[in-house]
């Protein structure tokens, strides 16, 4: 399980906060990297114990930022939680047929969550 009081984490952490110069990558360097957010949030793989570790410590899916920008980013993915939620059940409902709902956002690609999570802290 990970866990985010381990060596391994606090040495990861302070690897990538320094190979960025301890800049925010969401807010294009105008704060301090005080964190590292998983881009891809580890709660949306759990079901995938297979995956958990690539995503856990896999380059690619950590980005060092403020904390600013990571209550921002928790607070965006949760929202996009509840609407694939709420797109999912309407899709399994056998008696409305929905022909304008959004698409379902894959939670686990992470360069559409980056993306995603980018246009919206720079269009705050």
């Amino acid at each position: 399980m990970f866990n985010y009081g381990s060596n391994r984490w606090k040495r990861t952490s302070l690897k990538i906060r320094a190979e960025n110069g301890f800049f925010c990558q969401y807010c294009d360097h105008l704060h301090g990297a005080d964190c590292v957010d998983h881009i891809v949030e580890l709660s949306d793989v759990l079901t995938l114990p297979n995956y958990l570790k690539d995503y856990a410590y896999n380059r690619k899916n950590l980005i060092p930022c403020c904390q600013h920008a990571h209550n921002i980013k928790t607070a965006y993915m949760r929202s996009i939680r509840k609407d694939n939620a709420d797109i999912v059940a309407k899709q399994n409902d056998p008696i409305i047929y929905y022909d304008n709902l959004p698409p379902i956002i894959n939670l686990t690609d992470i360069n559409t969550i980056k993306d995603l999570v980018m246009n919206k802290l720079r269009n705050k």
